[in-house]
């Protein structure tokens, strides 16, 4: 797999704001790993995490993640 348009997708995740914002970016990231697998449970999988990521709950998980990740993000590369 090609994984500069991961990362791509990962870094405008974390710079999105807060709230729906990064909910769509996430789920076009998961929309896109789902499209790289000839399986279906990843189409099912993205079904539900869609669900659970457009609740206030699933929004506020994603933006904790998000401050976590983001000082991983910040460090100079070794």
């Amino acid at each position: 797999m090609e994984w500069s348009p991961v990362i791509n997708f990962v870094l405008a995740i974390s710079s999105a704001q807060p709230g729906k914002d990064r909910v769509y970016r996430s789920l076009e990231l998961l929309d896109y790993l789902a499209t790289k697998t000839p399986t279906p449970v990843d189409n099912d999988l993205l079904m539900h995490m869609r669900a659970v990521l457009l609740t206030p709950q699933g929004g506020a998980l994603l933006d904790y993640l998000a401050t976590l990740v983001q000082p991983l993000l910040d460090q100079p590369p070794k």
